[in-house]
């Protein structure tokens, strides 16, 4: 879980600092003293540290993650072109929130830059480093009640109208991101959208394209059945391959990518989001795959085998 990196101290186990470590920190704009470095929760990333630092009376914190490496085979300056689309889309985020604008959350994620220029530092081992300032005055411990995921769509969907102005074309997935899961997402559809919409809803793809055809009326009773969407990918495949290229003709936008509760941190006082986290997945894609996926994730506590459809 993201959000574990800002769990309270008491989660936290004091480590030596190793030597290659020492080398990464120093590659930072870290100002002042370091007076602690500790092992904290890890997410999609690996190894994950925060530190504490003094300066002129003030003490802050850093988050040091490892990220992952360009796979084999693939471009090797992936990752930090990853990391520089990542901060135009927090530098405009930034910008928005200082005009004064409710996005739905308080602050974004601020990457420090290397002494060489870049957002990646490169250890004696050959891997890849990024650091960011702490985010205070959050819990990622808080229970998650409806009106935290309510506040979490709010912030999700500012956050893809503020992205808006970007260049999307800067923004196509990246070798080194994750494929988006059509299944998961028709999946969250599914739960949330009566057969009838959903069906009216991929035929009215803009540009007059062929409609599809009727979903199967015992579509739903068979997957409340099998417990999964097994039915659909198995039984419709014929459905399913046209869903996804009318899903793939819809407009595009620079999306999330995976929004969930464990991407966010939350105000300690009430349920807002304090910041949204994990931009590793941000893409030009339909903002429906993000509204599958957080229907998917968030509008249940239930396994998928309890889930009723109608």
């Amino acid at each position: 879980r993201s959000s574990d990196l800002f769990a309270p101290d008491s989660s936290t186990t004091p480590v030596p600092v190793p030597t290659v470590h020492l080398d990464v920190l120093s590659q930072f704009e870290i100002p002042g003293r370091r007076i602690s470095y500790k092992q904290t929760g890890n997410g999609h990333v690996n190894d994950t540290f925060v530190s504490t630092w003094t300066s002129c009376g003030e003490t802050r914190k850093y988050i040091h993650q490892r990220v992952k490496a360009a796979p084999p085979g693939s471009d090797r300056d992936g990752p930090a072109r990853d990391m520089s689309r990542i901060c135009r889309i927090l530098e405009t985020l930034k910008s928005r929130l200082g005009e004064g604008q409710d996005l739905g959350f308080d602050e974004v994620l601020e990457y420090l830059p290397t002494r060489e220029g870049g957002y990646l530092a490169m250890d004696s081992q050959g891997n890849l480093w990024r650091t960011s300032r702490f985010i205070e005055g959050a819990d990622s411990r808080l229970a998650i009640s409806p009106a935290h995921i309510e506040a979490l769509a709010f912030a999700i969907g500012n956050f893809t109208r503020a992205a808006s102005e970007l260049d999307q074309g800067e923004f196509q997935p990246s070798q080194s991101q994750l494929p988006l899961n059509f299944n998961r997402q028709a999946q969250g559809l599914l739960r949330c959208l009566k057969p009838r919409t959903l069906e009216m809803f991929f035929n009215r793809i803009e540009g007059g394209r062929p409609a599809l055809p009727p979903i199967p009326r015992d579509l739903h009773p068979r997957i409340a059945e099998a417990g999964t969407t097994t039915y659909l990918v198995g039984a419709h495949v014929s459905w399913l391959i046209k869903a996804v290229k009318a899903w793939k003709a819809l407009p595009q936008r620079i999306i999330h990518g995976d929004p969930k509760p464990d991407n966010a941190v939350f105000a300690t006082e009430r349920p807002r989001v304090k910041c949204i986290l994990d931009l590793d997945n941000c893409r030009s894609a339909s903002i429906l795959y993000d509204f599958g996926d957080m229907a998917r994730a968030n509008i249940s506590n239930y396994k998928d085998q309890d889930f009723d459809p109608g």
